[in-house]
Formats: C-alpha cells, structure tokens, sequence
C-alpha cells in the first residue's frame, strides 16, 4: 500500500499513451507489458500481487466429439453398405436411378440420403460389373443388375 502513490501516477502518465489506442485488448496489453517490466527490475507494483487465473484449454482430447456440434456420429449403416445389401437383396433387378434409391431408402429403411452419398458407389459398381448403367427417356442414369 505504500507504493499506491507511485502506481497512480505511472498509471496517470501511462493512460495519456495507451487512450491513444481504440483497442481495449491493445491497452491492456500496454499496461500489462510496463507493469510486467517493472517487476522485472525488482520494483513492485499492484500486478505483481495478483495471480492469473489459467486458461482452460480448448484442445479436445482425440476422440471427444461431444462438444464439437458439427461432427456427426454414423450411426447404422453407410450408404455403401446399403448400396451392397440392396444389390445382394436383388433391388437392381429392375433399373432404378439414383432418386429410386434415395426415396427407398427414406421410405423403407428410415435413413436420409442424397444422391451424392450414393453417386460414386454406383460408379464403382459399374467399373466393377457388378452393375450397368443406361440413360433412360429423362436422360438420368439408370442402374441394374448386369
């Protein structure tokens, strides 16, 4: 306490340069950085009393996903997988587009997709052989089995 004096009077002269300054964080670090100089020659101040409180750190640890809102959890299968099952259930039996499946899939197994999620698998099974592909009267690709 008996340094207020002297601290009132750096802080006086110190307020002149940093209210120069529209930025609050840029004046605070002013202050912070004079203040931490000159504890650093061995006289005290106000700040050199007080202890910072210590950041939480926003690094998740791998695998917590329960903060990040984005992330989603798949749950049940993917479309590639459904896309196999539907071939081996004989789906592709009749020719169907991309929209076929979508709406299969929302319909009768309760998932929603959109035709992007299905739209590589389909070429794959077609470089496989596994299906083949043909435009029909709409010109949209249709699928079935070879």
């Amino acid at each position: 306490m008996k340094n207020i004096a002297d601290i009132k009077e750096q802080l006086e002269s110190l307020a002149e340069v940093t209210n120069k300054f529209d930025s609050e964080a840029v004046q605070l670090k002013i202050v912070e950085f004079v203040l931490s100089t000159e504890v650093g020659n061995g006289k005290k101040t106000a700040s050199s009393n007080s202890k910072r409180k210590p950041r939480k750190s926003t690094v998740k640890p791998k695998g917590d996903s329960s903060t990040n809102k984005s992330s989603k959890k798949s749950v049940g299968l993917t479309p590639t997988a459904i896309l196999n099952k539907l071939v081996e259930e004989g789906f592709f039996k009749d020719p169907k587009t991309i929209g076929d499946i979508v709406m299969h899939c929302e319909q009768n197994m309760a998932r929603k997709f959109k035709s992007s999620d299905f739209s590589g698998k389909l070429i794959q099974l077609v470089r496989n052989e596994t299906l083949v592909r043909e435009k029909n009267s709409d010109n949209q690709y249709e699928y079935q089995n070879k």
